[in-house]
Order: structure tokens, then sequence, then C-alpha cells
């Protein structure tokens, strides 16, 4: 992420010191601005929220799932990560590589 032109790494999780203008737009739905730290420069602390996937069947019948993302903000489902349904073994296996 580039914040002031700069190059930074956020790991999920860190929390880090930004104004909104700073944080670029991509980003900002997977982001959490935390009120109740002292702001420091004019700059309120966020923190970069991990997301989370989940399975869900495609059919009833067949052994055939999608890989949703789940949003913890809106606390809601997303949309669907996979185009092709894929086995319960393969969507498991996807959402641990995702997870790492």
């Amino acid at each position: 992420m580039m914040i002031k032109g700069q190059r930074k790494i956020i790991k999920p999780g860190q929390v880090f010191t930004a104004t909104e203008d700073e944080v670029p737009v991509a980003f900002r739905d997977v982001m959490v601005k935390i009120d109740n730290l002292p702001i420091e420069g004019g700059k309120a602390p966020v923190i970069l929220i991990n997301p989370e996937y989940k399975l869900k069947p495609r059919d009833e019948d067949a052994d055939e799932w999608d890989i949703v993302k789940w949003d913890p903000i809106k606390e809601k489902e997303g949309k669907k990560i996979n185009d092709v349904p894929l086995s319960k073994e393969k969507a498991e296996k996807m959402i641990a590589n995702l997870t790492e």
C-alpha cells in the first residue's frame, strides 16, 4: 500500500496511523477506523481486518461448493470468489491457502 508516496507493508491485525485520504480507496473496505485511541499528529489509527471465507453449497443434491467472502464489518455474506463449482475437499484446501 502506498501512504504519502512511500510503499508500506501493513500486516493483518496491525494498527497504524493515517488520514483517510492517505488510505487507498481499494483498501478502505478491509480497514476499521479506531476512534477511541488518541490521535497523533492529526492521524487516526486504523486496523486491517483479516477477511474470512466460508463454504456455501451450490446445490443441495450435488457435491458442488462455492467459497464466499464474509464481511466482518457489515456482518454479511459477500460475493463468491470462485467461478467454477468446487468439491468440498478442494474448497477447504483453497480456504486454507487463502487464510495462511
